[in-house]
């Protein structure tokens, strides 16, 4: 059984734990979030009051303005190109804002690797 610290409240009537959520993808102001079985639901809540409430998991990660993301269904990261492909084949675009972190995220042990200038 759940308790109530695993559930997060995603919008309605529709709870889920957080380990089986993929990726959240912003749909204006309302949410689509995907599920690990396929399935996904459209919350009428913004993606940032989400990404509050997904805070303290600690496995997620907003990769840019339009996604969040699941760490654990992370495939594949195209450094090059700064692609992130997830699990379900959906290719996310990692801002460069966003780019160091999620490295360090990704393999904490680049921390003592110079990182390139991304400032054009």
């Amino acid at each position: 059984m759940k308790t109530n610290e695993t559930i997060l409240h995603l919008g309605g009537r529709v709870k889920a734990s957080p380990e089986e959520i993929l990726l959240l993808k912003a749909d204006v102001n309302y949410t689509q979030v995907f599920f690990c079985d396929g399935s996904h639901f459209l919350s009428s809540t913004s993606l940032g009051v989400l990404e509050r409430r997904l805070q303290s998991s600690g496995q997620f990660f907003r990769p840019n303005r339009s996604y969040i993301i699941n760490l654990s269904y992370v495939a594949e990261f195209e450094v090059f190109s700064n692609l992130i492909k997830m699990e379900n084949a959906t290719t996310i675009s990692l801002s460069r804002r966003k780019a160091k972190l999620f490295v360090h995220i990704a393999n904490p042990k680049t921390e003592d690797q110079a990182w390139p200038d991304l400032s054009w």
